[in-house]
């Protein structure tokens, strides 16, 4: 595995601040397993967060729940939206990609972002990932009060 020095000239991931703290928050939630769940957007324009369930309730990998997935796909096709970024949480490591998290890239260079929760504040960091290195790419917080889309697919 081979970390590729981040591209200054790369265009940021915008996350809002609302939709930062919804991911740090369900990370914390879902701790000591990893979390996961996908941002929506147009672009590089964070625009939604959806929670999806970790169907592995593993504390060292995640796969998200394929009826999650599904239920997913049909909100951001009725809004004209994409996935922008993947998360998932790294409770006990930090926000660096794991092997696993490149042998399990099936979404080729869709933005990663990782949530470590080592220390009490949680460090956030985005990634592309490829088979065998993964790329730092710069991402900033956005004050945009707007939340487009919100959902909690957790079991009731």
């Amino acid at each position: 595995m081979t970390e590729i020095p981040s591209d200054p000239n790369q265009p940021p991931l915008i996350l809002p601040w609302a939709i930062h703290e919804a991911m740090v928050a369900h990370c914390r939630l879902d701790a000591p397993l990893e979390a996961c769940g996908l941002l929506s957007g147009v672009g590089r324009s964070v625009q939604g967060i959806f929670l999806l369930r970790n169907r592995e309730a593993r504390t060292d990998r995640y796969d998200a729940e394929p009826l999650d997935l599904l239920h997913a796909w049909r909100c951001l096709r009725r809004q004209n939206q994409e996935i922008v970024g993947l998360y998932h949480s790294h409770p006990q490591w930090r926000a660096v990609p794991s092997r696993t998290d490149l042998e399990r890239n099936y979404h080729g260079d869709t933005p990663r972002i990782i949530v470590s929760l080592l220390d009490q504040q949680p460090d956030v960091r985005v990634w592309r990932l490829d088979a065998e290195s993964y790329e730092e790419i710069p991402w900033r917080l956005s004050r945009d009060p707007v939340l487009h889309q919100t959902l909690d697919l957790s079991p009731p």
